[in-house]
């Protein structure tokens, strides 16, 4: 009674350490976090996490942090939705910051570390194996490292545990209920992690397998219910899917594109790149933010009008299969590429350099995924040798948890690998694991020699493979210092961003966006040459750069040259035939420096069609109808724009001057009053509010207004003219 009195307390205590491990190594890492410009300056999956999660809560009224607006209200998901709805609860009910996501998820991943210990010790009735398990996930950088991110990877986990958890359970007792409950879980793993759903034929198969002796009756019903549970979560998303876009998708559009990423001749299986992109579809790169651009300029560039979200996705999936078709070789190869990249040591970049990012902080000391694939190795070793000494339900265990990570690897391995997405074998391989260890401590205590010094052996060797792949792989460092000196803009450290992006270039001189960046920044602090310099620089490396393109063109539309802007703006439409605000300036050009209003139209209307919610193209299309008097028009285009950016008072003055147009001077007063409210020195909208109070006869307050714009400017010509016919009014 004494030793089982002393065994708790030590397994209690070895549990209250781990969990101290844990809680301590979030706190440190934490306190790092918030140090770094990345905390509140999101880039890539983070930030339109981010952005997502605000336009369930604001609608309309968020604008979109790139320009690029992705209409997600009205289009298919593109990424799974799971994480943004949560995310828009989590700010919702906890404060619209950055710190509450985070501080949630460290404690989600703390209270992981805890439920696969529980999990654990409940299914095999043995703490110890349970606290293996939980000292293994504790270890870990990656679980802290993603906690620390707006991404969704400890959710999936928790989720897996669970799956894991009620489908063991099952196994154990065959009860109804846990073939439900983990329907349900592997259902909401797939809101965030849709390629889950492959796993779910192994769930029914191992229903069937595992219940042979059953009645067959019991044995349709569980598969069947295990099916509709798992479906019941996803059939919400496919409805609406097929409502916003009268397509099915089942949770979300990228598995075409994503399949042909990672299955194309140019592509290293670990990055999210196309190649020759803006050839195929007219942009000069593609994220979460522009994808329904990606389909439109698909289309235009591939058949010569806008394609469907469904007809991109087979576009992607039928070049996929090409390239499998004409160059098999190489895509085994690639395929045999990405396995090793998968369950091997390299640290394969998630848009952002991770790498990097994890050796900046104290994580660099801890272990990573490739003990787990060490582990995992050893284990399956072990459980072949063994395999004729396990009792028959631990045979069935065991098979389903090695199932479960061949699965899902697998299902992975089709598309491109980044460090994420080995997440969810995170939970599976800890309780292989903790068997493996659990057992072999048992054998050492039994003096079992040869499997006392053997087994160590072996798995040092395990880990010594998996630690020499042979796989190339290298961190972009170039593009991590790129990404530190758009953060470092955003921060308004103008001095940092110049730094890191000079570094970039230092380490590739043939990065274009890095040139392209230090010429935003030059343009922005008015340095026209310079920035002309380092635009011309990044089209000197991709003469087919679009924005680079568009960029050059402002600069020399700054500068006068008028003839070199309308060329450059052209070059980046004819590029880019779905880059709206490259249509808007070569409008400008025809409208305000050319006078070719037919060609500015086109323009303009092309720049509404890609981006609806654009105000400016709204406004400068109804300057145009001003001109040619089509009063009409020119007041739903105004309206429009004031709808969108209720605070320009630039469309507020115009529509000020269409209202005296049409002799509508109550209108015209009121809005050019709200722009003198927002605006006191806008001469324009002085001068056009006295022209307004001189139609309806009001000659002292015309008078005044015309007086108070030539002390704002004595060279304003049309006020003196107008004050001149004054003195002629009787």
């Amino acid at each position: 009674m004494k030793i089982s009195i002393i065994m708790k307390k030590k397994e209690t205590l070895f549990l209250l350490i781990i969990i101290f491990f844990s809680f301590s190594t979030r706190v440190i890492y934490y306190n790092h976090i918030t140090k770094q410009p990345e905390f509140s300056q999101l880039l890539l999956d983070p930030q339109f996490n981010d952005y997502w999660a605000h336009k369930i809560l604001y609608k309309g009224e968020y604008p979109s942090p790139t320009g690029d607006d992705p209409m997600i209200e009205d289009t298919p998901y593109g990424r799974p939705p799971g994480y943004p709805f949560l995310l828009s609860f989590i700010y919702f009910f906890f404060g619209n910051n950055y710190h509450s996501p985070r501080l949630i998820q460290f404690f989600f991943g703390i209270l992981n570390v805890y439920l696969i210990f529980y999990v654990v010790s409940k299914i095999f009735n043995n703490k110890k194996t349970g606290i293996i398990s939980a000292s293994l996930i504790a270890i870990l950088w990656e679980p802290i490292y993603f906690e620390g991110e707006i991404n969704y990877p400890v959710w999936v986990i928790l989720l897996t545990i669970i799956t894991l958890g009620t489908f063991l359970q099952y196994l154990k007792t065959k009860k109804i209920l846990y073939v439900i409950c983990s329907g349900l879980s592997l259902g909401l793993i797939s809101l965030f992690r849709p390629n889950a759903l492959l796993l779910l034929p192994m769930y029914i198969l191992l229903v069937f397998l595992t219940s042979r002796n059953s009645n067959i009756k019991n044995t349709l019903i569980y598969g069947t219910f295990l099916t509709v549970s798992t479906f019941l979560v996803i059939t919400p998303i496919l409805i609406r899917n097929y409502i916003v876009s009268k397509e099915f998708f089942l949770i979300s559009c990228f598995g075409g594109i994503n399949t042909y990423i990672g299955n194309n001749s140019k592509s290293s299986g670990d990055s999210p790149t196309i190649p020759n992109i803006i050839e195929l579809c007219g942009l000069d790169n593609w994220d979460c933010f522009n994808y329904r651009l990606l389909v439109k300029g698909l289309g235009i560039k591939q058949g010569g009008k806008p394609y469907s979200f469904k007809e991109a996705s087979q576009f992607f999936y039928k070049k996929a299969w090409k390239y499998w078709k004409e160059e098999p070789i190489s895509a085994i190869k690639l395929t045999f590429r990405k396995i090793l990249l998968f369950w091997g040591p390299a640290i394969v970049s998630d848009g952002k350099v991770i790498h990097y990012y994890r050796n900046s902080s104290f994580l660099r000391f801890l272990p990573g995924f490739p003990i787990l694939s060490g582990l995992f190795l050893f284990s399956l070793i072990t459980f072949i040798q063994k395999r004729h000494s396990l009792t028959g339900e631990l045979k069935i265990i065991l098979i389903f948890l090695f199932s479960w990570c061949f699965v899902y690897s697998f299902s992975v391995i089709p598309f491109f690998i980044s460090e994420r997405y080995r997440l969810p074998l995170i939970p599976p391989i800890c309780i292989i694991g903790g068997l493996t260890i659990s057992s072999y401590l048992n054998d050492t205590g039994k003096n079992n020699r040869n499997q006392k010094f053997l087994a160590p052996m072996l798995c040092l060797l395990c880990f010594g493979l998996i630690y020499i792949i042979p796989i190339k792989y290298q961190p972009d460092e170039s593009r991590w210092f790129y990404h530190k000196a758009i953060v470092s803009y955003r921060e308004q450290n103008v001095n940092d961003a110049i730094y890191y992006a000079n570094k970039s270039i230092s380490i590739n001189p043939k990065h274009s966006e890095a040139y392209s960046f230090l010429g935003i920044i030059s343009l922005n602090q008015n340095k026209l040459i310079e920035a002309e310099q380092y635009y011309k620089k990044a089209l000197e490396i991709n003469p087919n750069y679009a924005m680079a393109n568009n960029n050059l063109g402002y600069v020399m539309e700054l500068q006068g040259n008028i003839d070199l802007a309308e060329k450059y703006y052209q070059k980046a439409c004819q590029l880019s035939p779905v880059y709206s605000l490259a249509w808007i300036n070569l409008g400008r050009i025809y409208l305000y420096h050319q006078g070719k209003l037919d060609r500015a139209k086109d323009c303009f209307l092309k720049s509404i069609e890609l981006d609806p919610n654009s105000w400016t193209g709204w406004f400068h299309l109804g300057n145009i109808y001003i001109q040619v008097k089509d009063y009409s028009s020119a007041e739903t285009s105004l309206i429009k724009a004031l709808d969108l950016n209720p605070g320009s008072t630039f469309t507020l003055n115009n529509l000020g001057f269409l209202y005296i147009q049409i002799q509508q001077y109550d209108k015209a007063i009121k809005y050019l009053k709200t722009v003198l409210d927002k605006e006191p020195n806008f001469t324009d909208a002085m001068f056009n509010l006295g022209n307004a109070f001189k139609a309806i006869n009001k000659i002292d307050e015309a008078e005044n207004w015309y007086k108070k714009i030539l002390e704002i400017d004595p060279q304003f010509t049309d006020a003196k003219v107008k004050l001149e016919e004054l003195k002629t009014i009787p």
